[in-house]
């Protein structure tokens, strides 16, 4: 165990943290834990000795670190449960495959006359091969992952099999009867079919209804209930919701719902969400295999969640007015280097200090690394706290801390804000 840096243990706890959810994933939707999961939990295991060495040095640190020392607690909780999964299928493997020959019973229950085994048949010879190779899988992958092996499921298939025999008998007898039935039966007339018709509309249009008003009410607590670490994920969950939105009949042009989007869509939820994805290599790796979303918010190309969304421009006497444009009917993120232009999101009046565009400081792209701004920095003689030239860092004025990890530096310089 070795000491860590403030620096390591931020991005130490922030690994965790997102393997932790990506985990959780895995075992609410009951999926497969593939083997790029188990080696990247085996290569955390000196990271977490680390870490359970080094959280006490940090209590000081008050609630950040109750934070860190919950986070690490549901990692290990979810990588036990995963090895919990691991032993119970190596178990079921294990009496699946593993059929010892006594009292002159072989594998598929046949013996001769005189007790002994009977000469296994060709079937029988490539069922064992099929279970030496499943066994072999087992061995090579060390990790009892099991994908679809046809032995496992063979019970099953075939108690589905009979079952589907019985409902086929059952569905004809039932076929037979209401064919009688029909005809004893009496034509409806046409004024119990619209009846009929009409209320199933009115049904139809009911569900939709609430189906919306239930969308709505979680758009609206979306921000509230938030939890921090995990913004990437809201993305693709609030563009669901404007999917099923839309699937419920309501216009993507409605000022309400575009309002709601600019209030989840703000400049610290993208910062966050880009911190996020800067966090650890494993899960920039993921999302970009997973995400088609990622290079637009790493970049904070993030336009819109709507296809067309309303605009919102400046007008004289500080009002503004609204300018609709058409929306095709489709949800999705799109690829653009311009952001919204409504003046939350403007960066025109600003300057940057790294290239003298007009941007924020923090969202330059000429200069987008850390170890670049810092040798930027260094070529202009700026002050890392305040970024303005003629200053000492000594002896500088700018009162408020880094708004992302507490330290004496600028927020564009924050390690755990900025790539390396």
């Amino acid at each position: 165990m070795s000491r860590m840096s403030e620096t390591e243990l931020i991005y130490a706890i922030r690994g965790l943290h997102f393997m932790s959810s990506h985990l959780k994933r895995l075992l609410m939707d009951n999926e497969p834990i593939e083997p790029e999961v188990l080696e990247k939990i085996k290569s955390n295991e000196k990271i977490v000795r680390d870490l359970e060495f080094n959280l006490p040095l940090f209590a000081s640190w008050g609630q950040r670190a109750r934070q860190w020392r919950i986070d690490l607690f549901w990692y290990k909780e979810r990588v036990a449960k995963v090895n919990e999964l691991l032993e119970e299928k190596r178990l079921q493997i294990a009496e699946r495959y593993t059929m010892p020959i006594r009292d002159g019973i072989n594998p598929s229950g046949d013996t001769d006359d005189s007790g002994f085994h009977t000469k296994n048949t060709e079937a029988e010879d490539a069922e064992e091969d099929e279970m030496d190779e499943a066994m072999q899988y087992i061995k090579d992958n060390g990790a009892y992952r099991i994908a679809k092996w046809n032995r496992l499921i063979t019970a099953a298939e075939r108690a589905k099999e009979m079952s589907n025999q019985t409902q086929e008998k059952e569905d004809t007898e039932q076929s037979k009867d209401s064919r009688a039935n029909e005809k004893t039966k009496t034509v409806l007339e046409p004024k119990s079919q619209i009846i009929n018709i009409t209320n199933n509309a009115t049904e139809g249009a009911d569900i939709k209804e609430k189906k919306k008003k239930d969308l709505l009410q979680k758009l609206n607590l979306f921000k509230e209930r938030m939890p921090s670490g995990e913004a990437v994920g809201h993305v693709e969950e609030v563009k669901g919701m404007l999917q099923g939105l839309k699937d419920a009949g309501m216009e993507m042009t409605d000022p309400a719902l575009q309002a709601k989007i600019r209030r989840i869509f703000t400049d610290r939820f993208l910062a966050e969400t880009r911190t996020e994805l800067n966090a650890d290599e494993y899960v920039e790796n993921y999302y970009q295999n997973h995400n088609k979303s990622f290079e637009d918010i790493r970049n904070y190309n993030v336009t819109s969640v709507l296809k067309r969304i309303q605009s919102y421009k400046p007008v004289a006497g500080g009002s503004r007015s609204r300018s609709p444009e058409p929306f095709n009917g489709q949800v999705s993120f799109i690829s653009s280097s311009s952001r919204f232009q409504s003046s939350r999101f403007d960066d025109s009046n600003y300057r940057c200090f790294y290239c003298d565009g007009s941007h924020k400081a923090v969202h330059c792209t000429t200069f987008f690394k850390r170890s670049e701004r810092l040798t930027r920095v260094k070529e202009l003689g700026l002050c890392e706290l305040c970024l303005l030239a003629k200053c000492n860092p000594r002896f500088c004025r700018a009162q408020n801390d880094c708004s992302v990890c507490g330290g004496r530096h600028h927020r564009s310089l924050c390690p755990a804000y900025v790539r390396h």
